[in-house]
């Protein structure tokens, strides 16, 4: 018999990531990394009254997203586990194809370090990725297992807010000269429109717009023109 019918093992993880150039077209390698610590408060592992308590395990990872073409990108990726005296290494690329309406399919290889060769595919829909992989026995006991793994399955939803994706730099230079050529195209009218809403103005109060002066704005206008025309 136990000693205990129930018990309550609060457990205790944290991490911290980074990543760099996420939804941005302009980027074409974007770098990231994380490292977690998981169980560190080492709670009890099972109902005995003993001393037996889980270790802390340390997660490393890290990788890169790299854009091979439009619609494709290549994500090397390095993860290391260590618990105890025990420690694990695995790496891989997944290659992700973009579809037209925001949909993603993935496939993956990957290699754990002397114990299996791992075979992914996923498909992302919206928010929604599902997720499959296959084992494929690599260790000592291949022989025993007859290379035979097993399947898993994921469902992953990540919530997240709307993408804001930053503009190519070519866009904003024809912004920035389609406007300028509109203000260049229409300021003579703005100046004349501005210079109308001021005539019945006292003559003492009268303001001219220093840009309507000026000659390398307007040659066609001087000073004394333009109080002739204010004052017709």
């Amino acid at each position: 018999m136990f000693a205990n019918t129930k018990a309550t093992r609060p457990v205790l993880n944290t991490g911290v990531t980074y990543s760099y150039g996420v939804n941005n077209a302009d980027v074409r390698i974007k770098p990231f990394a994380g490292v977690a610590v998981s169980q560190f408060n080492k709670p009890k592992e099972s109902f005995i009254e003993t001393d037996n308590v889980n270790s802390i395990k340390l997660s490393i990872n890290g990788g890169a997203g790299i854009t091979v073409a439009e619609k494709v990108e290549v994500k090397p990726i390095v993860m290391y586990a260590k618990q105890d005296v025990f420690n694990e290494l695995s790496y891989g690329a997944v290659t992700s194809f973009a579809f037209d309406n925001t949909n993603t399919f993935h496939v993956g290889l990957f290699n754990r370090n002397k114990d299996a060769a791992v075979i992914y595919a996923g498909y992302q829909l919206n928010k929604l990725l599902i997720g499959t992989s296959y084992d494929v026995n690599t260790s000592e006991i291949k022989g025993a297992s007859k290379g035979q793994g097993g399947f898993e399955i994921s469902l992953v939803y990540t919530p997240q807010g709307k993408k804001q994706v930053r503009p190519l730099k070519n866009q904003n230079r024809l912004k920035r000269k389609i406007l300028s050529h509109l203000l260049n195209l229409y300021r003579p009218l703005f100046t004349q429109l501005h210079l109308r809403l001021m005539v019945n103005l006292p003559k003492k109060k009268l303001i001219y717009n220093w840009r309507a002066k000026d000659p390398k704005f307007y040659p066609a206008y001087n000073k004394q023109k333009l109080k002739k025309n204010l004052f017709r």
